[in-house]
């Protein structure tokens, strides 16, 4: 409705200067003709809590910003940075694994939402139903850290001496067949895949 748009993109504007008010007014007035599509769009992403606490304070305050609201996304930190990236694999959004075992365990890794809905019986009461999430499992590789490193360290090295084009390491356990270094000459910054070329 009129009455709550400019207060609440004028809030959203003042809040979130990174917001392309031109493509929010475009999606509110495609909303407010008759063959609306969806009343659901993302426009930002990785908000600091700071700036929603701040915009969702304002919004508690006033009357006239409605229509906006914020999810949780969780994201996968990556501590060791670069160490055995082909190895682990990051994960897109959705906390989709996209490669390495991030990707081949996304089913056992990722949980399963919970939801609640209801409904209304012949008698018009509200039946609710609710179903809880389900918490994702954890793996544990036999990639031992220390030796990754070295490992890694060691084709930087030879790279730059030999000027070879790609080079691949495989360290195993003899007695178990325990991968306890597996890396290649194209590492990455986990935590910012798509920031350095793995090429």
């Amino acid at each position: 409705e009129e009455e709550y748009r400019q207060p609440t993109v004028e809030a959203l504007a003042k809040h979130f200067p990174e917001l392309d008010i031109n493509a929010l007014n475009d999606f509110l007035n495609e909303n407010a003709s008759k063959d609306k599509k969806s009343s659901y769009k993302r426009f930002l992403q990785e908000l600091s809590s700071k700036d929603v606490e701040a915009f969702e304070e304002e919004m508690k305050a006033s009357k006239n910003i409605k229509g906006v609201w914020f999810e949780t996304e969780y994201q996968r930190i990556y501590p060791f940075g670069n160490l055995a990236s082909s190895v682990i694999g990051f994960t897109s959004a959705g906390n989709v694994g996209t490669t390495g075992l991030e990707n081949y365990y996304d089913s056992v890794l990722n949980g399963v939402n919970g939801r609640e809905y209801g409904y209304l019986t012949e008698d018009m009461t509200l039946e609710r139903t609710t179903k809880s999430p389900i918490n994702g499992h954890n793996i544990i590789s036999t990639i031992d850290a220390n030796a990754q490193n070295i490992v890694e360290k060691k084709i930087d090295a030879f790279m730059k001496e030999s000027g070879a084009k790609n080079v691949s390491v495989l360290v195993m356990d003899p007695n178990s067949g325990e991968v306890l270094a597996m890396a290649n000459s194209n590492s990455y910054d986990l935590n910012e895949p798509y920031e350095d070329s793995a090429i």
